[in-house]
Formats: structure tokens, C-alpha cells, sequence
């Protein structure tokens, strides 16, 4: 349970929450134009169904992870960043070849490597890669 005990501490909490949303928008966002411009999902409702679904289940996987490896998440290096961009990578090409069984599996894994460097490039940028 999380006890703040001012009300600065709650407006921080409502602030990082925001941002985390914000991020979680973006994050979205770019998936679905980089599926677009790669035209994996030409429709721009597709695409963001598609990367929403995707970006829930790696969310999922990194939230489940916390509970048993939360030491690894402390961590804000590069070495870190890469391991977690290879398992949203991976998490979202199986998301993604089970939402588009048509398309072949390596197209799928190259939107899913494509589509995830706008966001951990952006975590980079933030300063989480140091």
C-alpha cells in the first residue's frame, strides 16, 4: 500500500501517473504508424487494435516479471533496456502473428523489431539507457 503524506507527494503521484499514460499512448501510437508505413496493418484502426493488444500483453509480461525479478527492473542501463526490448520484441510478434495469421511469420517479426524501436529509442533519449 502506497501512503503519501502530503499533498505533494499525491500531486507527484497523479503527475508520474500521467506521464505514464502519456507514455503508454505514445508507445501505442508509434507502433500503429510504424505498421502503417510498413503497410503490415494499412488501416489505421487495425493498426492501433493491433498495438494496443500487443503493447497490453508485453505490459502484462513486464508487470508479472516485477513480481519475480524486480531487481533486474531497477536498473536502468543500457545491458537492461536491450534484454527488455528483445522480450517486447518477441511478446509482440506472437501477439502479432496470432492477430494476423495471413501474413507470414518473418513479416511479423520484422514489424514487431521496427515497430518497438520508436518507443525504446525514446527511453534512451529520457535518460533509462545509462
Amino acid at each position: 500500500m502506497l501512503y503519501l503524506l502530503d499533498a505533494g507527494g499525491a500531486g507527484l503521484y497523479y503527475f508520474f501517473f500521467a506521464l505514464f499514460v502519456a507514455f503508454v499512448l505514445f508507445a501505442i501510437l508509434a507502433e500503429a504508424v510504424v505498421m502503417i508505413l510498413m503497410k503490415y496493418n494499412i488501416k489505421f484502426k487495425k493498426a492501433f487494435l493491433d498495438s494496443f493488444l500487443a503493447n497490453l500483453a508485453t505490459f502484462t509480461l513486464g508487470f508479472v516479471l516485477i513480481e519475480f525479478v524486480s531487481d533486474f527492473f531497477n536498473s536502468t542501463d543500457l545491458f537492461n533496456l536491450f534484454v527488455l526490448y528483445i522480450m517486447s520484441v518477441l511478446m509482440e510478434w506472437g501477439v502479432l502473428f496470432l492477430l494476423n495469421r495471413a501474413k507470414p511469420a518473418k513479416q511479423s517479426f520484422v514489424v514487431a523489431v521496427v515497430m518497438n524501436v520508436p518507443t525504446y529509442a525514446f527511453l534512451v533519449l529520457i535518460g533509462m539507457g545509462r
